[in-house]
């Protein structure tokens, strides 16, 4: 490739070669002056690849300095903890060409960044990191010019070790930057403590805070170890800077005395000759003097005496970089600490010396010449030993002031942390937090218990609530800061215990002790860990009490002391605290999932920190990891260096229980595992020796393994040692639970190994092999050989693949030795055989299908029940039930919005067809077709413009995935069967509702329905005449129009039946219609006589015979009875039916019979039809008479008459009557609206999600009125028992009808649609335009039937008078009109989308318990169709044993197969009966063990008032325990129930939407 430099810097044209150096210092210069082009050509041609790291977060970016382009771009992503602790795949070594320069730094950082969280520490030695880079050889520019300067601009540009550290460590937050540090600082390398900003290269950024209080350890020769807290305990601090430039470098000077020729950075380093690192000028390294970084000369002759004295105290070496005169602030900085300044000259530097003097002062200061007799390197040794006798002041971190380019990094330290480390401190504060988070655990609470009171009685889990609510990254840091003191606080504590316990073992190895006091020995190492765990304090216990506070707030949510408190800060601390939580759980931190102390899971904390988990991630997948070993195997620290993880470790139990981690994983990873996260779960060490022999704690660890192994998707086994003793302890528990697991077991298994010998890995595979296999053969033979043959075959095939030998952490026995690179080498491997295993796994699954089945999970390794398998399908069948009930209240949504729609086209169809005189017919036909397009809802071709029908599809893909899931395909047949149908009887409802709706619009704007109307209106007018009271009008109204209606009815008849019989009857006939006289069609001549068969009918019988007329007659009653069944008047369309259907009735008799009827015949026959359905609409009362109108608008027509009374000009009434309708119309709009809006709301609220959320309310409503402590509650609560299904309907009928306030959407409507028609009926400049805007308007409301229709030429005359008096109604009368009528308003409880939420009502026979399936489920195909539940006490519903009478206390799902059950005169084996006369019902046990928790605690309340109802004896107090039906903890169970409602509540609930305009 070729580029044309006029292209992007100059017009002189110049052609370079690609990747010359010359091209590169053009693209710079163009790039930095803002050339977009030649910035594509600078990463085109000089930028290295770079591993894209695709975050599921969102990234804060650092914006960098120009300065630093060349070597970081633009921007620099933060590298935050969610971002730190999240998995990519591994990264390949970079092999950077030397041309390969540009953004070199950004390019290699991933890398680097990757290997230390893996423990790889080694990459950042010089002579490793060089090798990162492989020289290329480059064309140099011809031109003579400008090689210089390209020379000079390539060599600032080389990849740098100390742009890479300087870099790394600027771009981490703080509490990040000080985990890295954590890891490499066990190498010995210098590292940064000033470094320039990455956004102002004229900055510097002092480190300190980074590593104020890291743990440097220091052995000595004597075995003894120094631990030092840098920068908090005493140090001195040698500084050594230069003025001027040296031809030996300072650096390199120094580097002579160190343990590596490279530990600071120096031009004497590998490709040093390319240039001096970007960021070294004003930096300052330092390193501390111990001997792992002093070379032997000055650790021999320095500072070995120095240490081996046990002085606590650490010499430290600083080397600022650059001219010192440069950078008078890092001189002031370095000067403020307890400092001693080498200062190195070159000859003739004296002026320089004299100037640098007022700097940093006079006293500890040392002057080294440099010179070519190379004496500089003993004049250093010598002032080593000056410094080590020298007395340095103190130093504070807190007053240090900074010069203008200096300031202190972000610190992990803040006020809060800093006060509750304050209190903490003292040693019984310690023990007085512990003893008040177990209060918060075992606190039996009581009704009125004041919460708020209490928790103002704990200023110390106070401080700590305040920590939590801290913004995030602060939130972080403080909880770094209180760790890293509780950790230091511990191990000292720890270390005066294991000297105690070191010295009794010593003393127990004695020849001369007596045997009682060795037996005494185990008992006082006890009473020693005891006494520790008294008084160490974790941060976890603190997370605990945490846990515990929102416990007890749930507990008392409804309790008015937290409501009406003004505490709203600590509530409102307290009720976000999951949520803070979840964000420290998304940055990398744990969570207790099982309490270790107590073997409990605190399911309310537990379950909304998920919750705020779920929220933020919905659709999260997950792949779970466990680990088991033995206590202090090793599994805490394999976990940390695996994955950057951060669990605690020590020689003793540091884990307690099981902790929880979140990894997420890097876009690119995820999509090729199909997983978005990892979750860790690190488990407390097995068999812990102080626990040996000891039942309880043998069964705990037997729990543990179980409970671990259930929830994982694989688990790793990690084995310390390769002794059969060490394999036997851990593979005996383990292996022996994973036998008896009713589920396949996925695990792998670490070896680590105790020396470095890694030569004979084949021999120690075999080793292993044959020792597991033994071990494996020993298990099986001591277990339940009916279980488990899965696993036990999958462990008889365990291989090499499956096992993973580990080299020792590190290569040496040194105390702050890095880890050994073999170990990094097994950690890669035993990475990527994770990865793998994730891959290839077929167990993945949701989130949140995982952690709501925790609890039920650890309750029966509780129960020591092994059918896990029972519980996971439970909870499969109900979230099934669940999510179909989901889609299908989605689908009936969608098909109400169509229909809505449809109604909105078809009034608009029918009005504008009216007005141009289209046929009822013709009009019906379109109408027809638009209710056809039902049948496409909701499908792919209504999805592009419905919301609903687009939340229809999305939902039914979740569905259908599911189901993939779940891989059962005769249930995917039976749903998809259960769906397809449920969707079709949707369109056949709608379409029913829409041709009613359309039929009765049709009816009303036919013109007989307003023809009755207008017809009275004439009688009114005649009445009014003689009569002027209201009551006097109405009354003879009302008689006069008794006596007109047969008129009425007649005339409108016989118009009807003319125009439809013009063509076809004589006369005569219809003078005998008139008449009502029936033809007598036996006695009229049928047949027409035509050709020779018709001449032989005639002569044979003129007339049909009996028979047939009795044929003839029969079916046209029925024609008649099925016409007449779907209207209620006589109308044009029945005349046209009735004579359609009588033509085919002699058509088809006329084939029968092979002969044509005469034309007179079949004329008669019409007759005869049309008269018999006039007879019989008579006798049915099937049409309305003048008078049955007026009666059903009594009260409407006498405001008319009143209208009319008061107004004596016919067009003003008429004007006042139509502003009334129109006012009518407005009230029956806002109505609607209202009606919908409290729909809405209703189906909006939390509890109302689905059946399951609807009865949790319930019984906690139910609850709450017992715990109130109203006696008398009790036998109304029992009532609810003994009638379940009323006793919900009705709570939920009063309930839904309460829940909404009333009048807003009403008042918000009827003002606008007021606001809208005043303004259109203002507008109208005719009585046509009048009458359309009314005549439509009335069409978009259903039960209202006016029509305005008066003669034009009497109102164009007089328009002003009507449109005057349209307005004075309006405007006179709006007040009344605009107050919701409360008895106007149908009850949200009646709305079918509601009903439908409360579910299936069906009581179990035995128990009581409520279904939890959806309503109408009992219609499904399949297994839902199966009424479902969490059974209860069966004395709940009076169920009792036949000898005793007293009440059962046992659940249906318990009950033995083998029991006798009496009932219905009948006597069955449960077996037999659930199967004979209970089949439709499950009797399995339900996955919300809460629920159940709530219904035994509700038998303990109403035991006695039962019995008492149902004239029982209560159960006794022994079977109350045996079922778990006594001394309930009502607090503990009624905070979990409302968790559970606030999970369930932030999850996507659909309401129906207002569709129609």
């Amino acid at each position: 490739m070729v580029v044309k430099k006029n292209e992007f810097i100059g017009k002189r044209k110049t052609i370079v070669k690609k990747n010359s150096k010359k091209a590169y210092m053009w693209f710079m210069k163009s790039a930095a002056g803002g050339n977009s082009e030649a910035r594509k050509m600078l990463q085109l041609n000089f930028q290295p690849p770079i591993q894209p790291q695709i975050s599921p977060f969102q990234t804060d970016e650092i914006k960098i300095d120009k300065k630093w382009y060349s070597i970081l771009d633009e921007k620099l992503p933060l590298i935050e903890p969610k971002h730190y602790f999240m998995l990519s795949e591994l990264i390949p070594q970079p092999n950077l060409s030397s041309n390969e320069i540009h953004m070199n730094v950004a390019a290699i950082l991933p890398y680097i960044l990757q290997k230390i969280k893996m423990r790889d520490v080694d990459i950042l030695k010089t002579e490793k990191f060089a090798n990162l880079v492989f020289d290329q050889e480059d064309e140099e520019s011809s031109d003579d010019e400008s090689k210089n300067e390209n020379n000079k601009l390539i060599k600032r540009n080389r990849l740098s070790r100390f742009d890479c550290i300087a870099t790394l460590f600027a771009s981490a937050e703080c509490s990040i930057a000080k985990d890295i540090f954590r890891t490499v600082s066990q190498l010995p390398i210098a590292f940064p403590l000033l470094i320039p900003e990455l956004d102002n290269s004229e900055k510097f950024k002092v480190m300190l805070p980074l590593f104020i209080g890291s743990t440097i350890k220091c052995c000595t020769s004597n075995g003894s170890i120094i631990e030092h807290q840098l920068f908090e305990d005493n140090f001195k601090l040698i500084v050594a800077v230069r003025t001027g430039k040296n031809s030996q470098g300072k650096s390199t000077i120094l580097n002579r005395l160190m343990a590596s020729e490279y530990m600071f950075t120096s031009n004497s380093e590998p490709r040093a000759k390319y240039g001096i690192p970007h960021m070294i000028d004003g930096s300052v390294e330092f390193v501390w003097l111990t001997e792992e970084t002093c070379g032997d000369d000055l650790w021999n002759n320095i500072f070995k005496n120095y240490y081996e004295k046990g002085r606590n105290e650490i010499i430290l070496l600083a080397n600022l970089h650059g001219d010192a005169l440069h950078y008078r602030d890092q001189l002031e900085f370095l000067k403020k600490l307890p400092s001693y300044f080498l200062v190195f000259l070159q000859p003739g530097d004296e002026d320089q010396k004299d100037e640098l003097k007022p700097l940093i002062g006079s006293k500890n200061v040392k002057y080294i010449d440099v010179n070519p007799k190379d004496n500089a390197i003993k004049e250093v040794c010598e002032n080593f030993s000056v410094v080590l006798n020298s007395n340095l002041r103190r130093f504070s971190i807190n007053n240090l002031k900074m010069g203008e380019t200096l300031h202190l990094t972000e610190n992990i330290e803040c006020d809060e942390s800093q006060k509750l480390i304050n209190i903490i401190k003292d040693k019984t504060c310690r023990r007085d937090i512990k003893l008040e988070i177990m209060q918060l655990q075992n606190q039996h609470l009581k009704e009125g218990f004041d919460f708020l009171k209490f928790l103002q009685s704990k200023p110390k889990l106070q401080l700590f609530n305040s920590i939590i609510a801290l913004p995030i990254r602060k939130r972080i840091g403080a909880l770094a800061h209180l760790e890293r003191e509780l950790s230091r606080l511990s191990a000292v504590e720890s270390s005066k215990l294991q000297n105690d316990i070191s010295k009794m073992n010593h003393t127990n190895n004695t020849s001369f002790m007596n045997l009682f006091k060795k037996n005494k020995i185990p008992e006082e190492v006890t009473k020693l860990w005891e006494e520790f765990d008294s008084t160490n304090l974790e941060i976890e216990h603190f997370f605990r009490g945490l846990g515990y506070m929102y416990n007890m707030y749930k507990s008392f949510v409804s309790n008015s002391k937290i409501f009406d408190s003004d505490d709203d800060l600590i509530k409102e601390n307290i009720l976000r605290s999951p949520e803070y939580y979840a964000d420290l759980l998304i940055n990398g931190y744990t969570i207790e999932l099982l309490d270790g102390d107590s073997t409990t899971i605190s399911e309310t904390w537990f379950l909304a920190v998920c919750n705020n988990i779920n929220k933020r991630f919905p659709n999260l997948k997950i792949f779970v990891i466990s680990i088991l070993g033995l206590q202090s195997s090793g599994k805490s620290t394999l976990l940390n260096a695996l994955f950057a993880c951060k669990f605690a470790v020590s020689a003793r139990r540091c884990t307690r229980g099981l902790l929880m981690q979140f990894l997420f994983l890097e876009k690119d990873l995820s999509n090729k595992l199909g997983v978005d996260a990892f979750i860790l779960i690190d488990s407390e060490g097995l068999c812990a020796p102080e626990k040996i022999g000891d039942p309880e704690s043998e069964k705990k660890d037997r729990m543990l393994v179980n409970f671990a192994t259930q929830i994982s998707n694989l688990t790793i086994i990690n084995i310390l040692g390769n002794s059969e003793e060490e394999l036997t302890k851990i593979l005996r528990i383990t292996i022996g639970i994973m036998i008896s697991l009713n589920k396949s077991i996925n695990i792998l298994l670490v070896q680590h190994v105790t020396d470095n010998n890694k030569e004979g890995l084949i021999d120690l595979k075999q080793k292993f092999h044959e020792n597991f296999q033994k071990i494996l053969r020993k298990t099986v033979k001591a277990t339940d050989s009916k279980r488990g043959a899965h696993n036990k075959d999958y462990l008889s095939k365990i291989n090499d693949e499956n096992l993973k030998i580990f080299a020792p952490l590190k290569n040496d026995a040194g105390s702050y030795s890095p880890p050994s690179k073999q170990y990094h080498e097994d950690v890669v491997g035993l990475y990527e055989s994770i990865i793998n295993n994730c891959k290839n796994s077929k167990s993945k699954k949701k989130f949140s299908d995982w952690f709501p089945l925790i609890k039920s999970y650890w309750d029966a390794v509780l129960d020591e029940d092994f059918s896990f398998l029972k519980i996971k399908e439970t909870y499969d069948f109900i979230e099934l039930g669940k999510q179909s009930a989901k889609l299908k209240e989605l689908i009936d949504m969608a098909f109400l919005k169509h229909k809505e729609l449809i109604e909105d086209k078809i009034r608009t169809i029918v009005q504008e067809s009216l007005s141009e005189g289209s046929s009822v017919d013709s009009i019906r036909s379109k109408c027809e077709e638009l209710i056809k397009k039902l049948e496409g809802v909701p499908e792919i071709e209504n999805q592009e413009y419905c919301d609903e029908c687009k939340k229809v599809a999305k939902e039914k893909s979740n569905l259908n995935d599911y189901l993939e899931e779940r891989n059962d395909v005769k249930c995917e047949k039976e749903t998809n069967q259960t769906i397809s149908e449920f969707i079709a009887d949707c369109c056949e409802s709608r379409s029913n509702e829409l041709k009613i709706m359309l039929e009765d619009i049709l009816k009303r704007n036919r013109n007989r329905f307003f023809k009755q109307y207008e017809f009275i209106d004439r009688l009114l007018e005649m009445v009014l005449s003689t009569q002027k009271g209201i009551g006097d009008i109405w009354h003879s109204l009302r008689e006069i129009v008794s006596k007109e209606n047969k008129a009425f009815v007649n005339e409108e008849i016989n118009n009807k039946v003319e125009k439809e019989y013009e063509n076809m009857w004589t006369h005569d006939l219809f003078e005998n219609y008139k008449n009502r006289e029936i033809p007598e069609l036996s006695k009229i001549s049928a047949i027409c006589v035509t050709g020779w068969l018709g001449w032989f009918n005639f002569f044979m019988n003129k007339c049909l015979e009996p028979n047939d007329i009795a044929w003839l007659k029969k079916e046209i009653n029925r024609v008649i009875e099925r016409i007449l069944s779907k209207t209620d008047n006589f109308n044009s369309e029945v005349v046209h039916e009735l004579k359609t259907e009588t033509e085919k009735i002699l058509n088809n008799l006329s084939t029968k019979l092979n002969v044509k009827f005469n034309s007179e015949f079949e004329m008669n026959v019409h007759a005869y039809a049309i008269l018999t359905m006039l007879n019989a609409l008579e006798k049915g009362d099937k049409h309305d008479t003048l008078l049955g109108v007026l009666d059903k608008i009594e009260d409407e027509y006498k405001e008319k008459i009143q209208i009319r009374v008061k107004y004596d000009h016919v067009l003003e009434y008429k004007g006042h009557v139509t502003g009334d309708y129109l006012l009518k119309a407005i009230d029956k709009k806002a109505i609607d609206a209202e009606s919908k809006y409290r729909r809405n709301h209703v189906l909006g609220i939390p509890w109302m999600k689905n059946s399951e959320t609807i009865r949790i309310q319930y019984f906690i409503e139910l609850s709450e009125q017992i715990q109130n402590g109203d006696k008398n509650k009790l036998n109304e609560v029992a009532e609810h028992f003994l009638s379940p299904k009323k006793g919900i309907e009705e709570w939920f009928k009063n309930k839904v009808n309460e829940c909404t306030e009333k009048g807003q959407k009403y008042k918000e409507t009827s003002d606008k649609q007021f606001d809208y028609v005043r303004q259109e009926i203002r507008n109208c400049k005719s009585y046509t335009n009048i009458r359309k805007f009314v005549n439509k308007y009335m069409t978009q409301v259903d039960g209202i039937d006016y029509q305005l229709n008066i003669k034009e030429d009497s109102v164009d005359e007089n328009f002003n008078i009507f449109h005057d008096a349209i307005m004075k109604e309006l405007d006179n009368k709006r007040t009344s009109h605009d107050q919701l009528k409360e008895k106007s308003l149908p009850n949200p409880s009646e709305d079918n989308l509601v009903e439908k939420r409360l579910g299936c009502t069906e009581p179990c026979f035995w128990c009581g318990a409520l279904c939890w399936g959806e309503r109408g489920h009992d219609n499904d195909y399949g297994e839902t169709k199966r009424h479902h539940t969490s059974h209860q006490p069966g004395g709940l519903m009076g169920t009792n044993y036949k000898t005793s009478k007293e009440l059962v206390a046992m659940a249906c799902h318990k009950r033995s197969n083998n029991a006798i059950m009496h009932y219905d005169g009948k006597e069955l084996k449960w077996e037999e009966a659930k199967t004979i006369d209970f089949e439709n019902w499950k009797f399995e046990p339900h996955y919300r063990t809460n629920f159940n928790e709530i219904m035994c605690w509700f038998f303990e309340m109403l035991n006695h008032n039962l019995a008492e109802k149902l004239h029982c004896k209560p159960a006794n107090e022994s079977e109350l325990e045996k079922h778990g039906c006594l001394k309930k903890d009502y607090r503990k169970i009624i905070s979990v129930l409302r968790q559970c409602l606030e999970n369930d509540k932030n999850e996507e609930v659909y309401v129906a939407q207002n569709f129609s305009k």
